[in-house]
């Protein structure tokens, strides 16, 4: 059963904030060039990026403001890849290694920030939490 406080409460949270599931011990993950914009669009500076951990670890998660991290979602830094239907995927590749967020592209180009004060933090999660209930 999930006890990961972040992934307990993700639907909720995911109206407001992106939401992934970061793998591994790096916390591999992806973010799309359409939902950054849809958020940015939506929402301005005011979200966060949620990156979950382990399922079963409480506090195993990032929640991320998204004015920590902006400056690295540039175009140069973004991963195109083609689909059958003709479409382009666009994406950052993330990991976030030793509480370091980081987005990178074909390990030549990085932007590097530490998150380290936003792993596990109960009270920035409380606050969108609250943030949400009262924009309802």
């Amino acid at each position: 059963m999930a006890s990961n406080l972040a992934y307990v409460a993700k639907t909720g949270l995911s109206v407001h904030n992106y939401v992934v599931t970061g793998s591994g011990p790096t916390y591999f993950t992806q973010f799309t060039y359409g939902k950054i914009s849809t958020f940015r669009s939506r929402f301005g500076n005011r979200f966060c990026l949620l990156i979950i951990g382990d399922q079963r670890i409480e506090s195993d998660f990032y929640v991320v403001p998204w004015d920590t991290v902006c400056d690295g979602f540039t175009d140069s830094l973004v991963h195109e890849t083609p689909r059958a239907n003709g479409h382009i995927l666009r994406r950052w590749i993330c990991h976030v290694r030793n509480s370091c967020f980081e987005l990178s592209k074909n390990g030549f180009e990085t932007f590097k920030v530490d998150v380290g004060q936003y792993k596990g933090n109960m009270e920035l999660l409380n606050q969108i939490q609250t943030n949400i209930k009262e924009s309802l």
